[in-house]
């Protein structure tokens, strides 16, 4: 059982490492290529009947999503972990480790 354990977190670690995400984020960015390019004539058509307030619309809705979404120096995130056997609260600041909240 501990060899299993001890598995797991080792593919755990590698899923979270920073070569998996950007092999995930490659790889998510390639598929998006690939379906616009294959539909690329439904997708210049839609743009062209789309109406020009609906895409300003569209983009100022983007635009406050980015300033408003994880874009604050003294955002403060608490999350709640439990695993089996224990679980913590867990206090997160830009630009460090979460730290235990007893």
């Amino acid at each position: 059982m501990s060899r299993l354990t001890g598995l797991g977190r080792r593919l755990l670690a590698g899923a979270q490492s920073t070569a998996a995400r950007m092999l995930f984020g490659a790889v998510a960015v390639g598929l998006a290529i690939w379906f616009v390019a294959s539909r690329w004539n439904q997708v210049v058509d839609a743009l062209a009947r789309m109406q020009g307030r609906w895409l300003l619309l569209a983009v100022l809705a983007t635009v406050a999503n980015l300033l408003l979404t994880e874009r604050f120096r003294d955002q403060v995130n608490v999350v709640r972990a439990s695993w089996p056997g224990g679980s913590a609260t867990l206090l997160f600041t830009q630009g460090d480790n979460g730290k235990a909240i007893r």
